[in-house]
């Protein structure tokens, strides 16, 4: 439980920050809603992407794990869908968003390793 907690949190950090780097990402909402944000990717990380992850696995191998980057822009398409505060606007800014959101979870997959072991 304490992983997701630190999952959420930092998807919620890592929302925020692509709001404010990212150009034509947007996010009009309040902490709470960035917070709920942030908990949506979590649950959308834990339960679908393991299954677009399974189900893709050939397309990932073959793109030297390159088509995991499509997967995240979908996921982050998903939160936009869901969440109506955080708009994008534009191809690019969903590459982008969904590259950033890939190297978070790389980092904080690392991170959860080193406090496991």
């Amino acid at each position: 439980m304490t992983r997701f907690i630190f999952k959420v949190v930092l998807n919620t950090f890592t929302i925020f920050l692509v709001a404010y780097l990212v150009p034509g990402v947007n996010f009009q909402g309040d902490f709470l809603t960035l917070l709920l944000a942030g908990l949506i990717l979590g649950l959308i990380n834990t339960f679908l992407k393991p299954t677009l992850k399974a189900l893709f696995s050939p397309l990932i191998l073959l793109s030297l794990g390159l088509f995991a980057i499509v997967i995240n822009t979908g996921l982050v398409w998903l939160l936009t869908k869901i969440i109506k505060d955080l708009t994008i606007n534009g191809f690019w800014a969903y590459l982008e968003c969904g590259l950033l959101l890939s190297i978070m979870n790389v980092l904080t997959s690392g991170l959860i390793k080193r406090q496991k072991g």
